[in-house]
């Protein structure tokens, strides 16, 4: 039940017509471990998002950016470099696209806050966003199977465009 109806794959959308896990897997994780990073990310970010834009306007940023993320999920494996592609029918859990939607969109707020990295290091905000985004990056062009670094992009990139578009700027 939860690979047929929470888990995404290029497969399951494409072949299969399985299209409502583009939404249901931004709510689903492979494990615990997931699970609670994605929590305690949405802990640290999200409640200062949700202070800023709202019920409405954060559930926007949530549920696009992780829909972002499971459409980057579903087009990379038939995009990507040969060498570095992935089965059309593995699975992802784009969920951590959602939250690093909310992540791009606080850390582009606040580019000067200060995070305290693994509650010991002092590190600002726009530097640690800029390694996430490079750690994704490396991820994706080296074809690290490990995590949907793809999706994490995805979720990303529609957290800079909505934090671009809630200061009044038009992308066009």
């Amino acid at each position: 039940f939860m690979v047929e109806h929470f888990a995404l794959s290029t497969a399951g959308v494409l072949s299969d017509l399985r299209i409502h896990t583009l939404f249901t897997s931004i709510i689903s994780t492979p494990n615990f471990g997931m699970l609670l990073g994605n929590c305690v990310s949405l802990w640290f970010f999200g409640a200062e998002c949700l202070a800023i834009l709202g019920t409405r306007r954060f559930l926007q940023l949530y549920v696009f950016g992780g829909v972002a993320s499971s459409v980057v999920s579903v087009i990379w494996p038939m995009v990507a470099p040969y060498y570095h592609r992935l089965n059309v029918n593995s699975l992802n859990f784009p969920a951590a696209g959602a939250v690093n939607a909310v992540v791009a969109y606080s850390i582009l707020t606040y580019p000067q806050k200060t995070i305290m990295l693994y509650f010991i290091l002092p590190v600002p905000a726009s530097l640690l966003g800029g390694l996430f985004i490079a750690k994704d990056a490396y991820a994706a062009a080296s074809g690290d199977r490990s995590y949907g670094s793809a999706g994490n992009l995805g979720g990303s990139a529609f957290g800079a465009m909505f934090w671009y578009a809630m200061r009044g700027r038009r992308f066009f």
